[in-house]
């Protein structure tokens, strides 16, 4: 093995953000440095730099807020120099002729700096492709081969280039404070030890595994060097980079890896152990990378091969959080469809105007409860791409669209608990376009600000103290049913949605639906492996049939019926909304005068008659109030008669009983006495220091 100096090249693909200085050379090691690149790669023939890797991020940062997850999507732009593609052919690893584009895959290690997440391993996939060819003629010289169609496109370029998009299926991170957030490339040996052949041409935990020839990679794992690694396979006939037999492992041909430090990487001379078969000559290099060689060929790994002298990681790409924590993260269909990004912080606010106080007993109606949500100009410029690539771009600039919004609201101290009222409205952003030409890049997309009103909602206060409203708990919006919108086959399926929250945005756009499920708290990815779901928290166990459209055939197929388990939420409520306090009892209801007065019962007869006579005295101002006497008859409270409490207070009552019946509340055949009180209206309170009844005796004659 040799290593090779970068020859004269064209200006690199790409400037990468942050680029460093390569390190400086170590003193006294064996071998000769590689000239100073951003980027040193391992190959099975050579150390090269005649490779550029530039890991970027050139969109638009999400909000992003203090202990609110968030996510980037960097890529890999990559161009295989012809000074590696010929150490391939002369490691016969391209074999003479053309040999295919088989696939690639990229592994590569971020840190983010003031994260709690530090450090996580990103993929990317190149598909195989019979239009990418690198052919190796009769000298063995290398070129670069385009075909459309089987017929060659263009001139032959020497370097193999491109762009390979990381995956974030499932990675999102977390700021720890409001200190920037720096993303780089990690350290070097920060991919830890890859699972080569479970990973091979698999960009996320979920995605299918290959099938083909290309399927059965032979490598089962690398601990590389440095923190971005590359396997590929190009042509399928020639040898591979590990020493294996291309006839004792089938589809092996053509594989090799690319293993690249941020910095230097020499040839350290190191040697076998004792111990070994071939101690005591140098390491030979092995696709098992940083591992202790083995004592069986192929060596486990090459470690004492290589010394790396790392260079500062390059950056990718820094932002400045917000201290403030969005009211409200949602998953979000429109975040998710328009800037990749499934899970968004709003800034929503719920109001109402005065509430005014309740009383006790009666009804309370809530009203004008209005819901505010700011959508933020990076959502807007990212609807305004996706409007714009399908041509759908309303006229004007000016977007206004329809929305239907589900909001959960708890009533602490009533009866009912908890509500959702369902609110129709409209929605509306602007694209403003100074040249008058879609898509030219003068564009601006203001922050829209939508508002709705809630209709009126009645609920009945239980007397236990103020009436607060707040915004409720997540899970408790039932299952809806909603139409699909937009150019796709789902237009017009009616599918059901259980949300996950307790604020559920159904908006168009202008080509699709989007579901925007909101609460208040954290949400974040626990598992990965349970797909994204439009149908909200059911349980991805259980399948339904796959919606259609009304009136369509029933679908053949089966989709899960929801995602539950995907999210992990934390609920953080925010203080109530609206405080709704008791009226203060009015100065009619003097209830320590009321209760003072103590009624008196007794029984009289005259010709031949018996009466029940009331006598009480109350105050003056309670003139005019109407006093009820009730009898207890079994277990049953009958009226006996009532009485208007005079000016003068004093009230005097004579009320005829029936002795020669035992029926109604007057008949006191056989009665030795009767239970009786006194109640006032109209809010039915004792009149006496009790609600007890008093026994009265029946004079005899009555009895008769």
């Amino acid at each position: 093995m040799r290593t090779r100096t970068q020859r004269p090249r064209a200006r690199r693909i790409a400037a990468a953000v942050g680029a460093v200085a390569a390190g400086v050379a170590v003193a006294a090691t064996a071998g000769t440095a590689s000239a100073a690149s951003q980027y040193t790669c391992i190959n099975p023939e050579a150390i090269t730099q005649d490779v550029d890797l530039d890991v970027t991020f050139a969109s638009d940062f999400p909000d992003v807020v203090v202990g609110q997850p968030f996510g980037i999507q960097p890529v890999v732009r990559y161009s295989f120099g012809n000074g590696y593609l010929q150490d391939l052919a002369d490691a016969g690893i391209l074999a003479p002729g053309e040999n295919n584009l088989n696939g690639m895959t990229f592994w590569v290690a971020v840190a983010a700096s003031n994260t709690v997440e530090e450090r996580q391993i990103l993929r990317a996939t190149v598909n195989a492709s019979a239009n990418t060819r690198v052919f190796v003629d009769a000298d063995g010289d290398v070129e670069v081969r385009r075909y459309t169609g089987g017929v060659l496109n263009g001139t032959p370029t020497p370097n193999l280039a491109g762009t390979a998009t990381l995956n974030t299926t499932g990675v999102s991170w977390t700021p720890k404070s409001a200190g920037p957030v720096t993303f780089s490339v990690a350290q070097p040996g920060g991919l830890g030890q890859i699972p080569v052949n479970q990973q091979w041409l698999r960009n996320n935990a979920t995605a299918t595994a290959p099938t083909g020839p290309n399927a059965n990679e032979y490598l089962t794992a690398a601990r590389p060097y440095g923190q971005v690694y590359v396997r590929l396979r190009l042509g399928e006939t020639g040898a591979n980079g590990g020493g294996v037999d291309p006839v004792t492992v089938v589809d092996s041909g053509g594989r090799s890896s690319l293993d690249c430090v941020a910095g230097n990487v020499y040839e350290a001379g190191g040697l076998y152990a004792v111990g070994h078969p071939n101690a005591g000559t140098p390491i030979l290099y092995s696709e098992a990378g940083n591992v202790v060689p083995g004592l069986v060929n192929p060596p486990a790994g090459d470690r004492g091969r290589y010394t790396v002298n790392a260079a500062t990681p390059p950056t990718i790409a820094s932002v400045t959080p917000d201290a403030a924590v969005k009211p409200f993260v949602c998953v979000d269909g429109l975040g998710r469809f328009g800037l990749g990004r499934e899970i968004n912080g709003y800034d929503i606010k719920v109001t109402t105007p005065d509430p005014g106080k309740y009383t006790t007993g009666q009804p309370y109606t809530l009203k004008g409860v209005g819901v505010e949500a700011t959508i933020s100009s990076v959502m807007i410029k990212a609807l305004y791409s996706n409007l714009l690539s399908y041509e759908s771009l309303p006229s004007g600039g000016h977007l206004d669209q329809p929305l239907t919004m589900w909001l959960a609201i708890t009533g602490a101290n009533t009866v009912q608990g908890t509500q959702v009222v369902k609110i129709e409205g409209r929605w509306q952003a602007s694209f403003t376009d100074p040249d008058g030409v879609s898509g030219s890049g003068d564009e601006t997309f203001p922050a829209s600000i939508m508002k709705v009103t809630a209709p009126d909602t009645t609920w009945t206060p239980t007397g236990a103290g103020d009436v607060s409203f707040s915004v409720a708990a997540p899970g408790q919006i039932p299952t809806q049913t909603l139409t699909g919108r937009g150019h796709s086959g789902d237009a017009g399926a009616i599918f059901p949605m259980t949300p996950y929250g307790s604020l559920f945005v159904r908006a168009e756009t202008g080509r699709y639906g989007a579901s925007i499920d909101c609460l208040q708290g954290t949400i974040r990815i626990a598992n990965a492996a349970i797909a994204f779901s439009n149908l909200g928290r059911g349980n991805p166990d259980v399948r339904i049939p796959t919606p259609v459209a009304a009136g369509a055939p029933p679908a053949t197929t089966t989709v899960p019926s929801g995602s539950a388990g995907r999210y992990a939420i934390a609920h953080t409520p925010s203080a109530p909304f609206a405080v709704v306090p008791a009226n203060a009892p009015t100065a009619v209801v003097t209830k320590a005068k009321t209760n003072a007065a103590k009624p008196k019962f007794t029984t009289l007869v005259k010709g031949g008659k018996v009466y029940l006579r009331v006598t009480a005295t109350l105050p003056k101002a309670q003139a005019g109030r109407t006093l009820v006497i009730q009898r207890l008859v079994g277990k049953r409270t009958l009226t006996v008669g009532t009485v208007k409490v005079p000016a003068s207070g004093k009230v005097s009552r004579q009320i005829l009983l029936k002795s020669g019946t035992k029926a109604g509340a007057t008949g006191v055949k056989g009665a030795k006495s009767i239970r009786v009180r006194v109640r006032t209206l109209p809010t039915a309170t004792a009149l006496g220091a009790n609600s007890a009844y008093k026994a009265v005796a029946v004079k005899s004659a009555a009895r008769r």
